[in-house]
C-alpha cells in the first residue's frame, strides 16, 4: 500500500510539470498578449540604441516601433516631431556607456542656416548718402553649422553695397547660435539699387544663403525751373499740378539800358518727394543765335548764383537745386537778341503732360532788347515841336 501511494504522488508531480511546460512553451509579449515569438527572439535592452533601427526599447525589451503618420507636429506627442510624414522622438536616450542614442535613424543631426532679415530695405536715399543695417545669421538646427564665407554676389556693385563682420570664416556656429553682419548701401547715382549678400555653409539643404539688399523710390524724377521775369514776378515751370504744352521755357529778360549788363538767374530744382534728378548734359547756344546776335550771351551752370561753376553729371536729391547764370551785355542797341540752352535729364516727362516724348530734354530760351526806344515823330505845330510816340 505505501508503494502504491508513493507511485501516485510521483505521477501527479510529473503531470503538473508537463502541463506547466506545455502552457509556457510560447513566449509572452512583455507588453501583454501572445506574440508567437519564442523567448530566444526577445532581446533585453535599456535604451533604443540597443535595438534595431525599426525597434524601440519598451519594458526593457526590443519591440517593433509603433509609427504614427502625421501632417505636422501637432499630430505627434509633445516629445516628438513630424519628419517625412512620421512622428519621431526628438529626445536622445542615454546609452549604457553614457553615449548618445543614435538608434532612431529618422532623427538627423545637422545644422540649419537662416537670416534675419532675409531682405534688407535701405529705403529712399539721398545722393551720396550711406546707410547701414544689421543682419543676424542663425543656426536653427540641432548640430554645429560651419560658416565657410560671407561675400557679395558677383552681380552686386561693390561701390554701392558692402559688409563687415567679426565672425571667423571656417568656424562652427553651435545650435541656437548667431552672429551679426553689418551691411551698407551708398547712393552713388540716381538709380535704385539691388544686390545679394551670400553666406556659404555646410548646410546640405541650403549651402548658399542669399540675402536680398535694395533701396527704392516711390515716385519718379521731377525737375522744375524758377526765375524772375522782366516785371520782377516769379515764374515756375511747369506750373504745379498743371501740364505744359511744350518742353521749352521762354525767358524774357527785358529791355536793357545801353552799357549795362543783365544777369538772369534761373534756378533748376528737384521737386520730387524721393527720387534723384540727374542732369547729364548741357548745351549752350543750341540754335547758334550768337552768330547773328548784336550782343553776345554767355551762360554758366553753378552751385549757387555767387558760387562755383560745376561740371556734369550732377545729381539733385529732393529739394536740392543748382542755378543757370545767363549774362547779357547791352553794349549796342539791339531789338531781338536770342539765346538757348538745353539740359538733358532723367525726368522723361519734363512738361508733365504724361507722354514722355520729351525724353528728358529741357530747353531754356532767352530773349532781350538793348537800348531800345519807341520810334518818335517830330512835327512842327504852331512853331512848337510836338513829340508823338508810336505804339
Amino acid at each position: 500500500m505505501p508503494f502504491r501511494i508513493k507511485s501516485l504522488f510521483v505521477f501527479a508531480v510529473i503531470s503538473v510539470v508537463i502541463i506547466f511546460v506545455h502552457n509556457c512553451g510560447d513566449s509572452v509579449n512583455p507588453l501583454g498578449g501572445d506574440t508567437g515569438v519564442q523567448d530566444a527572439a526577445l532581446r533585453p535592452c535599456k535604451n533604443n540604441a540597443q535595438c534595431n533601427a525599426d525597434e524601440e526599447c519598451k519594458n526593457n525589451y526590443c519591440v517593433k516601433k509603433e509609427t504614427t503618420v502625421c501632417r505636422n507636429k501637432t499630430d505627434c506627442k509633445p516629445e516628438q516631431d513630424c519628419i517625412n510624414g512620421k512622428c519621431v522622438d526628438m529626445a536622445d536616450d542615454a546609452g549604457i556607456d553614457g553615449g548618445n542614442d543614435t538608434g532612431d535613424v529618422d532623427i538627423v543631426k545637422k545644422g540649419k542656416i537662416s537670416a534675419d532679415p532675409m531682405t534688407v530695405e535701405f529705403g529712399a536715399m539721398r545722393f551720396g548718402e550711406k546707410r547701414e543695417r544689421t543682419v543676424r545669421i542663425k543656426n536653427t538646427g540641432n548640430a554645429d553649422l560651419k560658416i565657410l564665407k560671407v561675400e557679395l554676389d558677383a552681380n552686386a556693385d561693390s561701390s554701392t553695397f558692402g559688409f563687415r563682420t567679426d565672425f571667423a570664416f571656417g568656424s562652427n556656429l553651435s545650435p541656437g547660435g548667431e552672429f551679426e553682419v553689418t551691411v551698407y548701401c551708398q547712393q552713388n547715382d540716381e538709380m535704385p539699387d539691388n544686390g545679394d549678400l551670400l553666406v556659404s555653409s555646410d548646410d546640405g539643404d541650403m549651402p548658399i544663403l542669399r540675402i536680398k539688399m535694395k533701396n527704392s523710390y516711390k515716385d519718379k524724377p521731377d525737375i522744375a525751373v524758377k526765375y524772375l521775369n522782366a516785371a520782377n514776378e516769379e515764374v515756375v515751370y511747369p506750373e504745379p499740378d498743371k501740364k505744359s504744352p511744350t518742353n521749352e521755357v521762354t525767358v524774357n529778360i527785358g529791355n536793357i539800358p545801353l552799357k549795362e549788363k543783365k544777369i538772369q538767374i534761373v534756378t533748376i530744382l528737384n521737386v520730387s518727394e524721393e527720387s534723384i534728378v540727374k542732369i547729364s548734359e548741357i548745351k549752350y547756344d543750341i540754335y547758334s543765335n550768337n552768330s547773328t546776335n548784336i550782343n553776345k550771351f554767355s551762360a554758366y551752370l553753378k552751385d549757387t548764383a555767387e558760387g562755383n561753376e560745376i561740371t556734369l553729371p550732377v545729381y539733385l536729391s529732393p529739394s536740392d537745386s543748382i542755378v543757370l547764370v545767363v549774362e547779357y551785355p547791352a553794349d549796342t542797341e539791339a531789338l531781338d537778341d536770342k539765346y538757348s540752352v538745353s539740359l538733358k535729364t532723367n525726368d522723361l516727362d519734363v512738361n508733365n503732360d504724361d507722354d514722355n516724348k520729351e525724353d528728358g530734354l529741357l530747353i531754356l530760351s532767352f530773349k532781350a532788347l538793348a537800348g531800345y526806344k519807341d520810334p518818335q515823330l517830330s512835327v512842327l505845330f504852331q512853331n512848337r515841336n510836338v513829340t508823338l510816340s508810336a505804339k
